[in-house]
């Protein structure tokens, strides 16, 4: 169809591509495509192939869908994903559960998403991600304070939200006075992931970290030093745990732990340090690591 387009632009062509199964199925939908007609748009049956276009407007599905598409959608889908032009999708990616973010089946890739009245918390996580695109709002003019009894089901942490649940620290101030975290995790070969949640929590602003690991697990961390505590695997110990581990304020349990139970490591490393074992606070890297290792074996290793 010709539309007369805005001053000082050409004229724009617009054609809905619908499956040959689709029809009108209640009066709203027949009025609209009534109106449409009447304006001159045209409708074509989708036969394998989209029409050469400039854009691609995703309006195949709405927010209900929560199964993978089938027949002539999903091929439909395929089509415009193998178009090689922007797609503007229209409240949620064709495909995307708008309520999960999972992608059962073919889905839209969408340039821009263009979400109707509220964002959709299926669209900021999981597979929808590689979906979505831009996201824009569109409010449709509801008034203000329209959603005011509405809960929202869940809030993105951004930036400006973070900084006001993170006062600024006294410029006199103790580690003590900004809470500790224990991270538990690390077997042989996997003490990459606990040093990398224990670094986190540091930087996220924790006080003091302590790390509940293997001997063998033990590496150097990247940023300031975390408290270490060695563990043997499968030794347990009393329900002290690791040293410190009763004045805790957070727990972050499993990273890098593979077969090894979460409660066999922390009460490995309780009983470890207890015994004044030979697993110390972990080192820098360089020579004194390397020293380190030497002066105190892995008793599991020999």
């Amino acid at each position: 169809m010709c539309w007369p387009g805005w001053p000082g632009r050409p004229a724009a062509r617009y054609t809905c591509c619908a499956s040959a199964t689709d029809a009108a199925a209640t009066a709203l939908a027949r009025a609209a495509l009534q109106a449409w007609q009447d304006e001159g748009g045209e409708v074509a049956v989708f036969d394998g192939a989209l029409s050469p276009a400039d854009v691609v407007v995703d309006a195949l599905y709405g927010l209900g869908l929560n199964r993978a598409p089938t027949g002539e959608a999903a091929a439909l889908i395929e089509a415009v994903n193998q178009a090689g032009v922007p797609v503007l999708a229209l409240d949620v990616p064709s495909g995307v559960d708008a309520n999960t973010g999972a992608v059962p089946g073919s889905a839209v890739r969408a340039s821009v998403t263009l979400q109707f009245i509220v964002c959709h918390q299926g669209l900021y996580t999981g597979a929808a991600l590689e979906h979505v695109g831009a996201r824009r709002l569109a409010p449709l003019q509801l008034p203000d304070g329209a959603d005011a009894q509405v809960t929202a089901s869940a809030m993105p942490w951004q930036a400006p939200r973070l900084a006001g649940l993170l006062p600024a620290r006294r410029a006199n101030t103790h580690k003590g006075e900004s809470g500790h975290v224990l991270c538990v995790g690390g077997n042989r070969g996997s003490g990459g992931a606990v040093m990398l949640a224990s670094e986190a929590a540091l930087r996220a602003g924790a006080g003091l970290v302590s790390v509940a690991t293997q001997c063998a697990a033990r590496g150097p961390a990247a940023g300031p030093p975390a408290r270490g505590h060695g563990a043997r695997g499968g030794r347990r110990a009393g329900p002290a745990g690791p040293a410190g581990a009763g004045r805790r304020d957070r727990d972050r349990a499993g990273p890098g732990r593979g077969r090894l139970g979460a409660r066999a490591v922390a009460a490995g490393a309780g009983q470890r340090h207890a015994a004044g074992g030979r697993c110390r606070r972990a080192e820098p890297a360089g020579r004194r690591a390397a020293a380190a290792a030497r002066r105190h074996p892995d008793p599991a290793s020999g």
